[in-house]
């Protein structure tokens, strides 16, 4: 898996989201790399997601590939990137635990019930362009044939045609 691979960067995140501009990139990269591993290889699938980053990685990005990449998949993993950051800047985890920083100026950190209304918030978002990507892949499904090509023999993760979760699975097959 092309896990070093960024389809967006840092300074990506901090552009199009409210993280300021001092926070370490370092913070930021582990969570780009599970916004494309969790929830962009989920859209695509397996084998559509290993060709994408190959080409990317390789610089052979086919045009098509890269409008998707611009218009529809950066936008997605900007937002599940924040989601997934958000948690680890205030809390860091340390050789002493889970540690809260400190204020050094005169605000309040925000307590939990506001910190999961605003995660909740930037997961509809999250989730919104991740379905706007999935209606773009099916709608225009000539235009990737690398999508869904997996097939049952394959290990791998299938293309999830659904970019909102609910908490309750219901098998459309049944």
């Amino acid at each position: 898996m092309k896990s070093k691979i960024y389809l967006i960067s840092p300074s990506d995140i901090k552009d199009n989201t409210p993280i300021d501009s001092n926070v370490d990139d370092a913070l930021i990269k582990p969570f780009i790399v599970n916004s494309q591993e969790i929830n962009l290889q989920t859209c695509l699938g397996s084998k559509f997601f290993d060709i994408l980053m190959s080409e990317v990685e390789l610089g052979t990005t086919t045009t098509v590939n890269s409008n998707l990449i611009y218009d529809y998949i950066q936008p997605m993993l900007v937002q599940w990137t924040f989601y997934y950051v958000l948690p680890h800047i205030h809390i860091k985890s340390t050789n002493q635990g889970l540690i809260k920083q400190s204020n050094t100026t005169n605000s309040d950190a925000a307590d939990l019930e506001e910190t999961a209304a605003m995660k909740a918030g930037i997961r509809d978002l999250a989730e919104f362009y991740t379905t706007r990507l999935i209606n773009e892949l099916e709608i225009n499904s000539a235009l990737y044939p690398d999508y869904d090509i997996c097939t049952e023999e394959d290990q791998n993760v299938k293309p999830n045609q659904n970019g909102y979760f609910t908490g309750i699975y219901i098998n459309k097959n049944k």
